[in-house]
């Protein structure tokens, strides 16, 4: 078995009712078990998500807004 320091990290920058986010978390909860993966779920609207949106300049992607 692979040891946690093998493992490929994976963030995911999450929101609440993102449809996008529930798919990409269930291929990722797949992925966990055929694969070393170490998966951390970030919350968009965090100080944290924030930052990693902005670092990674995603306000350049299309993004998906849920549904009021």
């Amino acid at each position: 078995m692979e040891s946690k320091t093998d493992a490929i990290q994976v963030s995911l920058l999450t929101q609440d009712q993102c449809g996008f986010c529930d798919d990409a978390k269930a291929v990722l909860g797949r992925l966990e078990s055929e694969y070393p993966l170490v998966v951390t779920f970030i919350d968009l609207a965090s100080k944290q998500g924030q930052t990693l949106a902005q670092e990674g300049e995603l306000d350049r992607l299309v993004s998906y807004t849920p549904p009021n």
